[in-house]
C-alpha cells in the first residue's frame, strides 16, 4: 500500500496552471511587458522634446552670433 501511496505522489502536478488572469496581473508577463514598452515610449518622448528645445536653443546661438558678428563686435 505505502508504494501505490508514493506513487501517486510523485505523479502529482506541481506546476501552475495557465490562466489569463495571471498574465494580466501585476506580476504578469503581459503588464511587465506593457509598462517596459510605456516607459520606453515615455523617455522616447521626452528625449524629442529635450532636442528640440536645444535646437531652437543652438539657431537662437546663432543668429545672437551673426548678428554680433554683423555689428563688428567680438566674442570670445
Amino acid at each position: 500500500m505505502r508504494e501505490l501511496t508514493s506513487f501517486a505522489l510523485a505523479q502529482a502536478s506541481t506546476t501552475k496552471s495557465f490562466a489569463i488572469e495571471d498574465l494580466l496581473s501585476p506580476e504578469g508577463v503581459v503588464f511587465q511587458l506593457v509598462f517596459a514598452i510605456a516607459i520606453l515610449v515615455g523617455g522616447w518622448v521626452i528625449a524629442i522634446f529635450f532636442s528640440s528645445m536645444t535646437e531652437g536653443l543652438l539657431k537662437r546661438i546663432d543668429v545672437d552670433n551673426k548678428l554680433s558678428n554683423w555689428l563688428g563686435m567680438k566674442i570670445n
